[in-house]
């Protein structure tokens, strides 16, 4: 198997002569929700990453005819240049910065007067704007091995492409494991009923099924073939086997209207939108009263489980004593792993 490292391309590889690009000020010219719809088409209909070129899947419509000369002139340079056959120029992390900068500017301060031909090329600038803020890296001195393998970690970190099928099993088998944990052990009857009250939900099973659902919702919408931004009415589901929750889709949802921060405080805060926390927690956005948007797949997968120790953490008396890593590995996990080792290596064991 060999792999690559892809070059993100950022705001002055095409702009070089420019100064740096105001995203705030560029998105305050049009509205929130088509950002947010823009995110999502971003998040979901180029599998994981946009590349140039690209012709099953390209950024440019016919609205943006303006531009398109230009910016063919200013790639195809750029790649002469490199000599890339290709170019990624939007990763999942892109779009969730996106989001993040979106949300952190109060929906008031949107004027929603930009020309309509000029959207899809401020948007273009602005995601390259964005790589740029994201890849910057600086360091005095010379760096040690680990730093080094740290940072590589984190560049890597919500780029590479995920395989939606093994996250999709993961999830399913993480999450069984847990709540198996949380209906058995005494020392988690307060947390599984903290969280319960929190979805206002008399069963786990309403949870689960929900998250199941949205993800077959997901899903579908995306094996349509429709490169546009879909959103469900849950008034006008006909969910006659009552597989949606509305009560946990408010909990799992960003209110379109909302102000989420962009930053936290200070670096001890656990608050506000550090590493894109607020939208891992709620992968949907309300549009308007009973009105949902789907805006990320990556991160709803993973809401299964990856995020379910933020939401019952708080019926624990000390959360993170007593569910951490060390539970986590060897008393949750461990057991089941031991389990089906031992049913794959019994023939090396001595017999009596």
């Amino acid at each position: 198997m060999e792999y690559t490292i892809q070059k993100i391309l950022e705001f002055h590889d095409l702009f070089p002569k420019e100064k740096d690009l105001d995203v705030r000020t560029i998105l305050k010219k049009y509205s929130r929700e088509y950002i947010v719809r823009c995110c999502h088409v971003l998040c979901n209909n180029y599998s994981n990453a946009a590349f140039i070129p690209d012709d099953n899947n390209t950024f440019f419509s016919e609205v943006s005819k303006k531009h398109i000369p230009g910016l063919n002139e200013k790639i195809s340079k750029y790649r002469n240049t490199t000599g890339l056959d290709r170019v990624c120029y939007c990763t999942v992390k892109t779009a969730l910065e996106l989001m993040r900068v979106a949300f952190s500017i109060p929906v008031q301060e949107y004027k929603n007067e930009g020309q309509k031909e000029d959207f899809e090329y401020d948007l273009f600038r602005s995601v390259l704007m964005l790589n740029e803020n994201l890849m910057a890296f600086s360091h005095v001195g010379q760096l040690d091995l680990a730093t080094l393998l740290f940072a590589n970690y984190y560049v890597q970190n919500d780029i590479i492409n995920q395989n939606q099928s093994d996250s999709f099993v993961r999830q399913i088998t993480h999450y069984k494991k847990l709540v198996d944990f949380l209906e058995n052990h005494p020392k988690c009857a307060n947390a599984y009923e903290v969280f319960m009250q929190k979805m206002g939900i008399n069963s786990i099973d309403e949870y689960s099924k929900t998250w199941m659902s949205l993800v077959s919702l997901s899903m579908g919408y995306l094996k349509s073939g429709v490169k546009a931004c879909p959103i469900f009415d849950y008034n006008q589901l006909k969910d006659e086997d009552h597989l949606i929750s509305k009560s946990v889709l408010d909990n799992l949802c960003i209110d379109i209207t909302a102000t989420i921060p962009y930053d936290a405080e200070d670096a001890e805060s656990r608050d506000n939108n550090v590493d894109y926390r607020t939208f891992r927690s709620h992968p949907l956005v309300r549009i308007d009263s009973g009105k949902y948007l789907i805006y990320s797949l990556h991160l709803l997968l993973e809401r299964l489980y990856s995020s379910l120790f933020f939401d019952i953490k708080d019926g624990f008396k000390n959360a993170f004593a007593f569910y951490n890593k060390e539970f986590v590995e060897r008393r949750l996990f461990q057991p089941a792993a031991l389990a089906a080792l031992s049913k794959h290596t019994s023939f090396f064991l001595p017999t009596k």
